[in-house]
């Protein structure tokens, strides 16, 4: 049985009064995980739907600064057998009005509960469609914009394309004399003959959504939280606020914008050889989390691919021609038999690992960086999906130290500096480390077979696949993955751990 359509049996079951109540026409794109559910349950029926939601492994999630509005929670919900996340509202009074603000607080709780009906398709209450187009009326006109008002008394008035669309969806369901009765139940009868109208109407002109402006806002001068002044200006700043946070997300900043679990942020580092999966896993489960609207961010910890500081990508590009030669002669090799390299013998061999050393200096001070960048997102609930990790058990690979090879091959003065400097830097590790490390295990046939371009020297891949097992770190919670599996298989086994895990 579907997740959510669990979910509601079991609300009907411990008479949970519940009914989703708005946007019905979409509802397919809500079970197929596209949109949200809107839900409005009876306040009173508060403490079994939350037993209901945690007994069927639901998680609560809530906005951080904007979107936080009284009476309504979030709550999402793991599909154990696709993976999917679908995201719960759960409506305890019906909130509405300007973005980020929702200035008013509608009094028909028990009229929309009460004449709830089945949708057989679902299994699943929805609100009557006479009832609901009452409340999309109200919806126009308390979400609407100071410039629609403008709008219409330029005769340019036009209802918001999906308003529209819900408005034309709704008009075919309806009874007139059905939309009479209820609307006497929900409004005057001075604003039910306003109403009835307009309900017939295909569509909403200028002077008719100037009437009922009019007439909706007086009903309901008694149902706002806020003044209309301070709905516009907390409206307006949050807008411009989340404007700011996207613009930072976009310059790869480490800000929150989306909802965050209760329990605290957190950080989840895949680790693995080459052809293990691990960029892929990062790139995906990223996309699953951003898809739910939950709180994370995608970061490369690497010294390869990925976003590098200036003065890495400027080495990078004096010693692009080196690089084919790196993979062969030092990538592949343990840095325990590389011979030294003197300056006056080898000026350009010299050279060029000496520049190599720098680079991966500056990877590692931005990689440190990244590290108390992650913790303090962490803190504010945000969760790191990271392409690797540094240890300091095993050097030179693994994403351990990488300085002492280049110390040893070059016998300098600098490049020994430089390597203590690596260890301290990297000593972080050891006070902020990840939440949940997904080791990837692989064999090293496997590897070579998956990136035949990357491994050359069976020896060294063997000896690295074997060191991965031995790495301890503590203090995380390891989950070891048999990454040979098929990708789905193995995607679904992550998605299911990390939703345990929140």
């Amino acid at each position: 049985m579907h997740i959510i359509k669990q979910i509601f049996k079991e609300f009907e079951i411990q008479n949970v009064r519940y009914c989703h109540f708005k946007s019905n026409q979409n509802l397919s794109k809500s079970f197929n995980g596209d949109t949200d559910f809107d839900v409005l349950v009876d306040p009173e029926c508060k403490a079994k739907s939350d037993i209901i939601l945690t007994e069927l492994n639901c998680k609560k999630f809530e906005p951080v600064g904007i979107g936080i509005y009284p009476g309504v929670e979030n709550w999402y919900v793991f599909d154990n057998g696709s993976g999917k996340l679908f995201h719960l509202h759960l409506h305890f009074q019906i909130a509405t009005g300007k973005q980020f603000v929702k200035d008013y607080i509608l009094p028909w709780d028990d009229i929309v509960l009460e004449t709830s009906i089945k949708n057989e398709e679902y299994n699943t209450f929805i609100s009557n469609p006479e009832v609901e187009i009452l409340l999309l009326l109200t919806r126009i006109v308390v979400k609407s914009k100071v410039r629609d008002l403008l709008k219409s008394y330029l005769g340019l008035y036009k209802t918001h394309s999906s308003l529209q669309e819900e408005y034309v969806y709704l008009q075919k369901k309806i009874s007139i004399a059905y939309v009479e009765k209820l609307s006497n139940r929900m409004f005057t009868n001075e604003a039910t003959r306003v109403l009835l109208s307009i309900v017939n109407k295909p569509i909403i002109n200028s002077k008719d959504y100037r009437l009922l402006v009019k007439t909706i806002r007086n009903e309901l001068k008694n149902d706002k939280r806020m003044n209309s002044l301070k709905a516009f200006i907390f409206s307006v700043a949050y807008k411009i606020i989340k404007k700011y946070n996207r613009a930072k997300k976009k310059l790869n900043l480490f800000t929150i914008d989306r909802k965050v679990t209760i329990t605290g942020g957190k950080l989840i580092c895949f680790v693995g050889v080459d052809g293990s999966g691990k960029s892929t896993l990062t790139h995906d489960i990223n996309k699953w989390l951003i898809k739910g609207k939950v709180e994370n961010k995608k970061v490369y910890m690497g010294t390869g691919d990925g976003n590098k500081p200036l003065l890495a990508n400027v080495i990078g590009l004096l010693k692009s021609s080196y690089k084919k030669n790196n993979r062969s002669n030092n990538k592949n090799n343990n840095y325990l038999a590389i011979k030294e390299i003197h300056l006056f013998k080898n000026p350009i061999i010299f050279m060029k690992n000496f520049l190599k050393a720098l680079e991966v200096y500056s990877v590692v001070k931005s990689n440190r960086k990244k590290i108390i960048r992650m913790h303090k997102y962490r803190l504010n609930g945000g969760v790191s999906i990271v392409d690797r990790y540094h240890q300091l058990q095993l050097p030179d690979m693994n994403d351990g130290l990488k300085i002492k090879k280049f110390s040893r091959l070059l016998n300098n003065k600098y490049i020994t500096y430089l390597e203590q400097k690596e260890y301290k830097l990297m000593k972080i590790v050891e006070l902020l480390y990840p939440d949940i490390i997904f080791r990837l295990n692989i064999s090293t046939e496997v590897s070579m077979q998956r990136k035949p371009e990357e491994n050359t020297d069976y020896n060294y891949l063997k000896y690295k696949t074997e060191s991965l097992k031995e790495l301890s770190f503590e203090n995380s919670l390891i989950y070891e993955i048999d990454a040979e599996k098929s990708y789905d298989e193995v995607l679904i086994e992550i998605k299911r751990a990390i939703w345990n895990n929140f």
